[in-house]
């Protein structure tokens, strides 16, 4: 918007001095993070500056992707290395968006549970690592026979792989 000078009657020499700043833009940055965080926390920059942010996955979580706009365009490619963002000249809105997942941990133990009505069994553990080998005897108690046994793991019967008479 400008201002207008409206002198009605000139008398003398005129003289205008004009002092003025540029106007600074500025650019948007919305960070989309999922169980993710920033290192970074500016929500606005200004035009042609500089941005630079590290990811990171929260505990219990990996990095997937992270995904970064710039103005409506996707500059991920040219923008994103590794876990880090640098746009050395910022020329729009941008738009950061990451995802992560559950890191998902195997148990490196497992429970033993036997159900053993009139027998009884030579190993009592409870649990067992994880890659190591199990062994039992199962014997009947007196006045019993066995009739059958099943042996599952996870879910799926493997008793005629680990079942021997002895």
């Amino acid at each position: 918007m400008g201002k207008r000078i409206n002198i009605p009657s000139v008398t003398g020499n005129i003289v205008i001095t004009v002092t003025a700043t540029a106007v600074q833009t500025t650019y948007s940055i919305t960070n989309n993070l999922s169980h993710c965080s920033t290192n970074n926390p500016s929500n606005i920059i200004n035009k042609n500056g500089s941005y630079n942010a590290t990811i990171s996955a929260n505990s219990g979580y990996t990095l997937n992707s992270i995904t970064v706009t710039m103005g409506g365009t996707n500059i991920s490619s040219t923008a994103v290395s590794g876990n880090n963002i640098n746009i050395p000249n910022v020329t729009g809105d941008i738009v950061i968006t990451v995802q992560a997942t559950a890191i998902t941990v195997e148990p490196t133990t497992y429970t033993i549970t036997s159900i053993l009505p009139n027998c009884t069994s030579s190993n009592t553990a409870n649990g067992v690592n994880k890659n190591a080998s199990y062994s039992t005897l199962i014997s009947p108690n007196d006045g019993y026979k066995i009739d059958s046994i099943t042996v599952t793991m996870n879910n799926t019967d493997i008793t005629s792989s680990v079942v021997t008479d002895e």
